[in-house]
């Protein structure tokens, strides 16, 4: 695939209008919104968008979710904006320590503007732990007046999203409603005593999973940016692989699910009376030879 060719899956909308001349008290980029949020509702996974702008800049924001965890994929792109780094970082609250933003994947839509995309566990929640709790999470996200990421683009932005609690309720109940197309009990797992986990520890994904490549790729080098779901039986065995959410190269996709099916192995899901029931686990990939 020509990566300059790069279709992402994401309605591109209007040209934002720009608004006036803004700049962060520490040298970064103010966007403020020019479009309301909109939800995309999909078999596998729900997001929302919304678009933001300065004078200097326009920036869409994609916030996607593949499952009723804290995890958020972040996916931006607009015009105005420098290639960033490969290490990013964000922050949701100003009083917040900034967040990692890895991994971290670059790319340039078919009518050149450039993106980035990441996957961060946290979300724009502020508390640990990949379960939600809907009471205290909507309270954070309620509070939430902008989200300020750095080193993804050569120029620090800022996006005046205002509070988050509506457009995150409205894409986990989405999520919610997809799961009956996984064969997966959304009912039990709103009360999971403990969540699918891997029975490896650290970044064996990165070293074992999107560490390796096959031959041929050395050859071609694709680029992509991945998500994978895997459904986990009641004895922790994968029963299944699947490539959800894809940005870049689909000739690593099915190499992808070949690798985790042969190296995933689970602790299963619990439910709410400490039972081992049928559940699912999500991962990123990033594949790139630089």
């Amino acid at each position: 695939m020509d990566w300059k060719k790069l279709v992402l899956s994401m309605s591109c909308g209007v040209t934002a209008v720009a608004t006036s001349p803004s700049a962060a008290q520490d040298g970064g980029l103010v966007l403020e919104p020019t479009s309301e949020w909109t939800l995309e509702a999909l078999e596998d996974s729900c997001a929302v968008r919304r678009e933001f702008s300065s004078s200097q800049a326009s920036v869409t924001l994609e916030m996607r979710q593949f499952d009723l965890t804290r995890g958020v994929q972040f996916i931006l792109y607009g015009n105005g904006l420098d290639e960033g780094l490969t290490r990013a970082t964000y922050r949701v609250h100003a009083e917040e320590q900034r967040r990692e933003a890895m991994p971290l994947f670059d790319f340039e839509t078919i009518d050149g503007r450039i993106g980035v995309g990441f996957f961060s566990e946290h979300g724009v929640s502020g508390f640990n732990g990949r379960h939600i709790d809907a009471t205290i999470d909507q309270g954070y996200e309620a509070g939430v007046e902008d989200l300020t990421f750095y080193r993804a683009f050569r120029q620090q932005i800022s996006l005046q999203t205002g509070p988050l609690h509506e457009v995150s309720a409205e894409m986990r109940a989405c999520v919610e409603r997809a799961m009956v197309n996984w064969n997966i009990d959304a009912e039990s797992h709103r009360l999971l005593a403990q969540a699918t986990r891997p029975n490896k520890i650290g970044g064996w994904v990165e070293d074992e999973i999107s560490g390796t490549w096959p031959r041929w790729a050395f050859r071609t080098r694709p680029r992509a940016f991945l998500h994978a779901r895997m459904i986990v039986s009641e004895d922790g065995e994968p029963l299944s692989c699947e490539i959800v959410h894809a940005i870049g190269s689909d000739e690593l996709h099915s190499w992808a699910c070949e690798r985790l099916m042969e190296e995933a192995r689970f602790h299963p899901a619990l439910g709410a009376e400490g039972q081992p029931i049928r559940s699912f686990w999500t991962t990123s990939l990033v594949y790139r030879l630089d």
